[in-house]
């Protein structure tokens, strides 16, 4: 069968095209969970336990606290994890470092209580006044005074799933002061 070299090429092109997408698997680059980030609290008092992926058989170093832990890829699903021991808590901030054939740094760490909250819708509603709802008794005074860079919220878009799937992180970060509303750094993971 005899195609025309315009399209002899554009499937050409489009095998090539899927041959790359299929080689650079997620599992190729070094990644951890979404709740893993800038400003994230670790639990005190704790063994910690830090995960993620990364090409199999790749060594990996985590580094936090005077800490340093190695693991390396399972082959199969490209899996790693580390325990760090149990830490006391402390207010100052720090890096935590996981480091392989590419390196992440997460900023602004913190040791101590981790708070896991669910439940009632009323949970999610912020300070001040929302369209349709009554305001938070007292909001403007509890704004103009708030400002907790130690305590720091890590908000799950909510998502209804018939199994479990990885999260989208909605908010992140320490609750600082910002004019007219506590404010919360927005990031955004797909």
């Amino acid at each position: 069968m005899n195609l025309p070299p315009r399209l002899l090429l554009l499937g050409v092109a489009l095998l090539v095209g899927i041959a790359l997408v299929i080689s650079i698997s997620p599992a190729s680059a070094l990644t951890v969970p979404h709740v893993f980030g800038d400003h994230m609290v670790l639990p005190s008092l704790s063994a910690g336990s830090d995960l993620g992926w990364a090409k199999a058989g790749e060594k990996i170093v985590v580094r936090f606290a005077g800490q340093e832990k190695r693991a390396t890829a399972a082959v199969g699903d490209s899996r790693w994890e580390v325990r760090l021991d149990p830490m006391v808590a402390s207010s100052q901030p720090a890096e935590l470092t996981i480091a392989g054939q590419q390196t992440l740094t997460i900023k602004d760490v913190l040791v101590g209580e981790v708070w896991l909250c669910s439940g009632q819708s009323n949970m999610q509603k912020p300070l001040g006044s929302q369209r349709g709802q009554k305001p938070t008794l007292n909001y403007e005074e509890e704004l103009a005074a708030a400002n907790y860079p130690q305590v720091r919220l890590l908000k799950v878009k909510i998502a209804r799933q018939p199994r479990p799937r990885s999260i989208s992180i909605e908010r992140r970060g320490p609750a600082r002061t910002i004019p007219g509303k506590v404010g919360l750094r927005v990031v955004r993971i797909r």
